[in-house]
């Protein structure tokens, strides 16, 4: 769609001439801005004004954007020109602040190129514990900073689509994961020196904290239960007979207005996926534990997120436990 800018600022003169950059697309895949992407065009050769500009922009996550907490502005250049743009962000009332990169990108006539973004926390509505999760979330706007021939930047307004839901469920599971922590704390433990045992299992334990909070049982809106525990890339959970489980079931209920005045602690077994040494290396998410829990009816997945010591302690554990199966 075409979009008109809302505002102009003056840039200092004198854009620095860089050589334009092709860019060649295999099959359908788009290019990152963070791949070294191509540098900005002659200021000769920019637009005097967006009238002309065509974009069309949407949001979605890559395999590896939940991990570093991103998400993919991804930005497709309909006209028949490169399209230079000095910076991006996304507005949405539903984020704390804007997200914003400001890096000088060429989008070639045609190409599409996604802009990595970081995500910040939610500005969530109120949490209803009775009601059923909204289907949809309203999709952020991108601005564009669009630099033109006069030495001015134009601020380009394109409204986003989310490509396969991703920003709703992001938006969903935010809010979800922050009503939980205003209620519950979850942490991990590993167990014993190198969390390993003999039999080649993995011991962590799941430390529960009820938090002042919400008071009223209102029908048992606020009542939070835990119900599982899933493993991870690293390990893989056992059931109580110590055999390969899609998870470890919780049977955990929290009444806010009556809480534990201490905390629970769950034991949990886990074997490992992995035994080789660059798999622990280059380890991501091999300690984020994700819990599945539920407050009243809604329903959502809560990471528990590992401390350094906790991480060296479940590294050491593998490492044995691998050591004690050969």
């Amino acid at each position: 769609m075409r979009a008109r800018p809302l505002r102009r600022t003056v840039r200092a003169v004198g854009l620095a001439a860089l050589a334009t950059v092709g860019l060649v697309l295999a099959g359908c895949a788009a290019s990152s801005a963070d791949d070294g992407g191509p540098r900005p065009t002659p200021s000769s050769s920019l637009p005097s004004s967006t009238d002309a500009i065509g974009v069309v922009a949407d949001v979605y996550r890559t395999r590896v954007d939940p991990a570093r907490g991103g998400i993919q502005l991804s930005v497709t250049n309909q006209g028949d020109a490169p399209l230079a743009l000095d910076g991006a962000r996304l507005d949405s009332p539903l984020l704390s602040a804007p997200l914003e990169r400001r890096d000088e990108v060429l989008i070639p006539a045609g190409a599409t190129l996604d802009l990595p973004m970081t995500l910040v926390d939610p500005r969530c509505p109120g949490f209803d514990a009775r009601a059923a999760p909204a289907a949809t979330a309203p999709s952020p706007e991108a601005v564009l900073l669009v630099p033109l021939a006069d030495g001015s930047t134009a601020e380009l307004r394109v409204p986003t689509t989310d490509r396969i839901g991703q920003w709703a469920a992001w938006v969903e599971s935010a809010c979800f994961a922050e009503a939980f922590g205003e209620r519950v704390g979850l942490t991990v433990s590993a167990v014993g020196t190198g969390a390993g045992g003999a039999d080649g299992t993995i011991a962590v334990e799941l430390i529960v904290t009820a938090l002042p909070g919400p008071v009223g049982d209102d029908g048992g809106a606020d009542v939070v239960r835990l119900e599982s525990v899933g493993g991870t890339v690293l390990l893989g959970a056992l059931d109580a007979d110590g055999d390969r489980a899609e998870g470890i079931p919780l049977s955990i209920a929290i009444d806010t207005s009556d809480p534990p005045n201490a905390p629970i602690v769950v034991p949990l077994r886990f074997s490992p996926n992995r035994c080789d040494a660059h798999a622990i290396a280059d380890d991501k998410q091999g300690t984020l534990f994700r819990v599945g829990a539920a407050i009243g009816e809604r329903r959502g997945i809560v990471t528990v997120v590992s401390d350094e010591a906790t991480k060296e302690a479940v590294y050491a554990a593998i490492t044995a436990a691998c050591a004690a199966d050969d």
